[in-house]
């Protein structure tokens, strides 16, 4: 998801090449991990190489918009995603438990993340409503 929304700059500044170059070299780094490690690890290697490949077509397609727009990456930001990893893997998690913990944790990381924007949004809503009111 987030290297798609990045995609989204590409295609607002008419640069589709580059989303093209990040999504081939994600495909070479997918089948390249699988083909490397399929038969000794078995099927959960699709998994990791998948998301090692989004985690890769973001890194290039962050890297590339940085020379079209500001994008603000706060400290916190990277570390908070990385402790996100596990939720991609929390389907090999047995114990409903502590898959509740993993899904809680990662919501509470979520807004952490997102924390601006939600209360920007908020923000215009109230707006919204309060001129909604007066009309």
């Amino acid at each position: 998801a987030m290297a798609s929304s990045l995609g989204a700059y590409y295609g607002y500044f008419k640069k589709s090449a580059s989303v093209g170059v990040s999504t081939v070299v994600a495909a070479i780094i997918n089948a390249g991990i699988n083909v490397l490690f399929m038969n000794k690890y078995g099927i959960q290697v699709a998994a990791i190489s998948t998301f090692c490949s989004f985690v890769a077509m973001w890194l290039i397609r962050l890297y590339g918009l940085r020379k079209l727009v500001t994008i603000k990456m706060y400290p916190y930001t990277i570390a908070l995603l990385a402790l996100l990893i596990p939720f991609y893997f929390a389907n090999y998690v047995e114990g409903i438990a502590l898959n509740l913990v993993l899904v809680a944790f990662g919501c509470i990381v979520a807004v952490i993340i997102n924390y601006k924007n939600i209360c920007y949004i908020t923000s215009k809503g109230k707006l919204m409503l309060r001129s909604m009111k007066l009309n």
